[in-house]
């Protein structure tokens, strides 16, 4: 998938979780909100790679995860998350809530407080995971 498309997912699945927190849907709302974060983050990883170059087979093996933390790795955007982070409290707090999000939580039931934390976490305008992620995409 071309890099734009993973931008466009990762709003498709934002605007999915959050229709689904308005219709009391938590667990698919959950489940959204934090696919939305990967679909980004894959967005990122997606510059890593040129036309006519053969890529790296073990970071395209690696980028096959849903570990979000792995992901922020991979993208080499983990010094950018501390400093984020450490500059901005709630940005910390709001990762610690995404961060544990796989996609095994479509197996889950999730409360109606887990969904509402994880897309507030998520689409806080000015401390959420997805403005962070939009400024480094």
């Amino acid at each position: 998938m071309h890099r734009a498309d993973w931008q466009r997912l990762s709003r498709i699945r934002l605007a999915e979780a959050q229709t689904l927190l308005s219709a009391s849907h938590w667990s698919g709302s959950y489940y959204l909100a934090g696919y939305a974060i990967e679909c980004g983050l894959k967005s990122v990883l997606a510059r890593q790679f040129r036309s006519a170059t053969i890529p790296n087979k073990k970071l395209v093996n690696d980028l096959h995860t849903h570990d979000l933390a792995a992901l922020v790795r991979l993208a080499g955007l983990q010094a950018s998350l501390d400093a984020a982070s450490s500059a901005d409290e709630d940005l910390a707090v709001n990762w610690n809530v995404v961060k544990d999000w796989n996609e095994a939580s479509r197996y889950r039931t999730w409360s109606e407080l887990e969904a509402r934390d994880i897309v507030r976490a998520v689409t806080d305008r000015n401390h959420g995971m997805m403005k962070w992620i939009r400024s480094v995409w």
